[in-house]
């Protein structure tokens, strides 16, 4: 009878050591990943002007837009070498039907930055978008593009 107690005892004692192994090694690995993808989306960029006000009050709110002036005055200041504007907000990709075409995730949209200094992405696959009703769509399957 001890026997089975013994046993017991050591089996749950190791299942409970595996899981919580398992837990921190997850836990470790979603964290590095993220920061991996935080500190090298913006490398080498030295400044990003926004807008002070948020167009809401909930946290990660879009910020306002900014004049197109100040983009002149960024690219003409001392040291700039490089500077564009961003567009982002809410997208989302209609069929040929008309009807949105269903998908997980934000419906979040945005231009593509063609200067290869500024953009925080790049296509592992297909081409950038050239002209009007070209995009380029993030697909877990295809894994069309990904941070540097």
């Amino acid at each position: 009878m001890r026997r089975r107690r013994l046993l017991g005892m050591v089996a749950a004692v190791l299942l409970g050591v595996a899981f919580l192994s398992g837990t921190l090694g997850l836990s470790a690995t979603l964290s590095n990943a993220i920061d991996t993808a935080v500190t090298t989306a913006y490398q080498g960029t030295s400044v990003i002007v926004r807008n002070a006000a948020a167009t809401q009050r909930s946290p990660g709110a879009p910020r306002g837009p900014i004049s197109g002036s100040v983009l002149a005055a960024v690219r003409s200041a001392p040291g700039v070498a490089s500077a564009r504007g961003e567009i982002s907000g809410f997208g989302e990709l209609v069929g040929s039907n008309g009807k949105p075409i269903a998908g997980l995730g934000p419906r979040t949209a945005g231009n593509w930055l063609a200067d290869p200094l500024l953009n925080p992405w790049h296509l592992v696959g297909g081409a950038p978008p050239r002209g009007p009703g070209e995009v380029v769509v993030y697909s877990l399957a295809s894994r069309c593009w990904s941070p540097p």
